[in-house]
């Protein structure tokens, strides 16, 4: 996971450094995300544990154990969401 993240950060380096005037900065993220996906799964795949759990029991485990701090992050997100509605009609309700 972390050679991943170096992998992709990398790359968005190089592009920014080498590529800034052929490559938009906004295909930075997912060029970066790309290779931080592939890398940290092709490595998954060949450090993987000898015995691991399925998946399901692990992920129901920590959503119950942070499930408050899930549904906080939720709830700010629709805030989030709704305050900037809202603001987007107040603007045209004011011109």
């Amino acid at each position: 996971m972390i050679a991943g993240l170096l992998a992709g950060v990398g790359v968005n380096l190089v592009l920014w450094l080498r590529f800034e005037a052929e490559v938009s900065w906004l295909w930075w993220n997912a060029i970066g995300c790309i290779v931080t996906l592939g890398v940290a799964v092709l490595l998954g795949r060949r450090v993987s544990p000898a015995e691991e759990e399925p998946i399901g029991r692990e992920l129901w485990r920590e959503l119950r154990r942070n499930a408050r701090t899930y549904g906080t992050l939720t709830a700010y997100f629709v805030l989030i969401v709704l305050i900037s509605w809202a603001l987007g009609h107040l603007g045209r309700w004011l011109t």
